[in-house]
């Protein structure tokens, strides 16, 4: 029995679990993985996943799922083998699963974070630094609403009624999101020290079970096992390519999500000059920033804000959340928020899913920055 279990797969297997082990508390090690390793793995397995149009991610987890669940149960019936043995090869599955995900893609969890990546400084995240950032993005988010208003008002139309994106591709701004983003991507590897896209035509794949991902409140995922981006079919037209660069950070190893939500920030506002998209990318973080105003501003002030954004802006934010609670399920979004929750936490993400907030003290770090550099 020793001799069968210490046979060489494993050997292998215990070797590579130990090796992950160890990754995951040296963050040298995390660094070397995302710097120089990690790229020529997305590239690879882009080169596998970007040929089919379905998501081999997904029928990966099916498969998974009822192969774990049926193969203790046929080989008992069909080769009477004792549940002990079966259990302990759906054990040893489970394993190169976990050493594959990390592999593939999850030790980017070790990697310096964004601070340490760049050499942005953190700026302190003080009731007058908002104020001044509140100032500013108000004004943006306000001043493209209404050029998107005049410039191409049958499409703001398809966003106050909430219209899926993949309903509205007859408008060239929604064609253009994909090669756009790519192209902003490649242009700010160097200033926001993200790897450059591993594909020159990336492929979004649509989530297999949109309705129930819906009912988790999820609007995209990245499938780290085939480097495949996910978009959830309900994502409306003004998410769109938010969620995109969203998905699109974590592909390009990015895996803090407040993170991604700030490369998905400065993708869409700064590193193009589509009116549609830049208002999509200010609107993205709407919820945080007025989450944010709560917390650090007086009941006055908080009000003095939400007067100073267009009120059809308000308003397109309050139909977003009617329709995703229309799809939620509390009791499976609270299920699956816990485990998510602790599922960051256990990588190396200490506020779990707050994380997510995180992105408006990122972007004030930066503006702040920037305004160090242009003084200079």
């Amino acid at each position: 029995m020793k001799r069968k279990f210490w046979g060489r797969g494993n050997i292998v297997l215990a070797f590579f679990f130990i090796l992950i082990i160890i990754a995951q508390n040296i963050p040298a090690i995390g660094k070397i993985y995302a710097h120089r390793l990690y790229p020529y793995i997305g590239k690879f397995l882009c080169s596998i996943s970007g040929n089919v149009f379905f998501s081999v991610y997904d029928l990966f987890i099916v498969f998974s799922i009822f192969g774990l669940i049926a193969y203790p149960i046929l080989m008992r019936k069909f080769f009477k083998k004792k549940y002990r043995i079966t259990i302990w090869h759906d054990i040893r599955y489970l394993l190169w699963i976990y050493i594959w995900f990390y592999l593939a893609w999850g030790l980017n969890y070790s990697q310096p974070d964004f601070y340490q990546r760049t050499k942005i400084p953190m700026d302190r995240f003080t009731t007058s630094a908002f104020k001044e950032y509140a100032k500013n993005y108000t004004m943006h988010l306000n001043r493209y609403f209404l050029a998107m208003k005049v410039i191409n008002p049958s499409l703001l139309n398809e966003i106050k009624e909430n219209r899926p994106y993949r309903f509205s591709q007859t408008f060239n701004d929604l064609k253009i999101v994909p090669p756009t983003i790519y192209t902003a991507y490649k242009n700010s590897s160097e200033t926001l020290h993200n790897h450059s896209p591993f594909q020159e035509k990336p492929k979004m794949k649509r989530m297999t079970f949109s309705p129930l991902f819906s009912m988790f409140g999820v609007t995209g995922y990245y499938g780290p096992f085939f480097s495949e981006c996910h978009l959830n079919n309900d994502v409306t037209t003004v998410e769109y390519p938010f969620t995109y660069a969203h998905e699109y950070a974590h592909q390009l190893g990015i895996t803090n999500e407040g993170e991604a939500n700030f490369y998905a920030y400065v993708i869409c506002t700064e590193e193009n000059k589509n009116k549609y998209i830049n208002f999509c990318g200010y609107f993205g973080v709407l919820d945080y920033f007025l989450n944010n105003a709560k917390q650090v501003l007086s009941d006055e002030e908080y009000q003095n804000i939400l007067k100073r954004i267009n009120p059809e802006i308000i308003q397109l934010a309050r139909h977003e959340n009617e329709y995703w609670i229309d799809k939620y399920s509390k009791s499976l979004g609270k299920i699956q928020g816990s485990i998510y929750d602790y599922y960051l936490k256990v990588n190396h993400i200490k506020n779990g899913r707050k994380n997510y907030s995180q992105v408006i003290g990122l972007i004030i770090s930066y503006e702040s920055y920037k305004k160090s550099i242009k003084k200079k």
